[in-house]
């Protein structure tokens, strides 16, 4: 393999997969767009060097459009596959993105509440947000409940729902319609 680039130490191709791969700023990931950088596909070997790299020292931002907990669900298994195969930790920051959708985030908790998804806690930069507030209380208060059927959680689930269409009306909405 002597003048190709797998013929290069591994010290030297590392560096060069992180000058590839590495970003200064968190990647943005969606439930539609969780694409892997074309590198990552040129061959076996260069997956398997890479691969660890990319995922093991970026940051990224996987972002609930719509509070719609689907791009986790895609992270946990990424998560699963990459701890398997590669050893590799990914880490993920959880930002719920407006269009306020009801119905996305009851599905979200009740994922939480069963524990196949990770709950959301507010951050410095959305504390003081009286509606992420309360998004943080429905979290906790269904971890706090998680001993309960699903069944009893979701009545006091329903609360929060009416305080949050106080906040802000466009949560009055359910599944994109007018009206609960």
């Amino acid at each position: 393999m002597t003048g190709t680039f797998l013929g290069l130490p591994g010290e030297l191709r590392n560096r060069i997969y992180r000058l590839a791969l590495l970003s200064d700023l968190a990647i943005p990931v969606t439930a539609q767009h969780f694409q892997e950088p074309t590198l990552l596909y040129a061959c076996k070997q260069i997956r398997h060097e890479a691969v660890s790299i990319y995922y093991g020292e970026n940051e990224f931002d996987a972002l609930h459009v719509g509070f719609d907990a689907t791009v986790q669900m895609k992270m946990l298994e990424k998560k699963d596959k990459l701890c398997d195969e590669h050893k590799v930790t990914l880490e993920w920051f959880i930002c719920p993105v407006v269009p306020r959708n009801w119905s996305n985030l009851l599905t979200w908790l009740t994922r939480a509440h069963r524990g196949s998804v990770l709950g959301w806690k507010p951050t410095p930069d959305t504390a003081g947000a009286s509606e992420f507030a309360i998004i943080g209380e429905l979290f906790a208060t269904c971890d706090d409940l998680r001993d309960l059927p699903w069944e009893r959680v979701v009545g006091i689930v329903e609360r929060f729902h009416r305080i949050l269409a106080g906040v802000s009306g466009d949560w009055a909405a359910v599944n994109g319609e007018d009206g609960s």
